[in-house]
């Protein structure tokens, strides 16, 4: 006969889609079980809550908090992100025009580069803002852009 363990789930409480608390029997306080959406994975922490209906405020708190704090402006896929794009056309135009060196060096420079500033961001996702905060660095170190 198999015996049970003290690490088993005693109590579950689903209370969303992605979002449970739970139970263990060697543990007197609740744990939150958090699906965090951008990498697809569950995150556990312990709600440091013996009661269920506190444990369940903190479980909603952390999950609101998790959320705001992933950046869903960054691509999921390589593949629309902005760096992609960027490389694309800088090897489209090679040679087609006699200002692609400059272009590069511009795309490319380490600290205000515009791959290094918008990389990582999704293509979909870049506004009008995100440029204008790019000029205003821009123009603070090196002059105006135009």
């Amino acid at each position: 006969m198999v015996k049970d363990s003290k690490n088993q789930i005693s109590k579950r409480k689903i209370l969303r889609k992605g979002l449970a608390i739970y139970r263990t029997g060697r543990s007197p306080y609740w744990y939150i079980r958090f699906r965090d959406p951008i990498a697809g994975k569950y995150v556990t922490r312990s709600s440091k809550e013996e009661s269920r209906l506190e444990a369940i405020e903190v479980a909603y708190e952390f999950a609101h908090t998790f959320r705001s704090k992933a950046n869903s402006d960054h691509a999921k896929k390589e593949a629309t992100s902005f760096e992609h794009y960027a490389k694309k056309l800088m090897a489209v135009q090679k040679g087609k025009s006699k200002w692609s060196d400059g272009d590069s060096k511009l795309l490319n420079r380490s600290k205000d580069g515009l791959i290094c500033y918008f990389g990582k961001y999704d293509v979909s996702k870049i506004t009008t803002g995100k440029e204008e905060c790019v000029r205003a660095t821009s123009s603070a170190t090196y002059g105006t852009i135009r």
